[in-house]
């Protein structure tokens, strides 16, 4: 996977619990926009970085006709989220 640590706009779940799970989220690719649904949540996990809270998702899609894996991060602190690495 490379990183790209990109600024998305995502549609999420959020459970009786608080519990985030992302649904589908659009990215811009040069000047258009792409839709990418997120079939599979492989793993969650929190992570803290330089005291910055974030929740850590590795997701899989079929992206352009092909199954990839990727990494979603929600900055819990400004509630941000980023594509960081396909």
């Amino acid at each position: 996977m490379k990183v790209v640590a990109k600024s998305i706009e995502m549609i999420a779940w959020f459970n009786e619990e608080g519990k985030i799970r992302p649904i589908k989220f659009k990215v811009k690719d040069d000047d258009k926009y792409e839709i990418i649904k997120v079939e599979r949540i492989i793993k969650s996990d929190v992570e803290k970085y330089a005291g910055n809270v974030m929740l850590v998702f590795d997701c899989q899609s079929e992206i352009n006709g092909e199954n990839k894996i990727y990494q979603l991060k929600y900055e819990i602190e400004t509630n941000r989220w980023i594509l960081f690495k396909i």
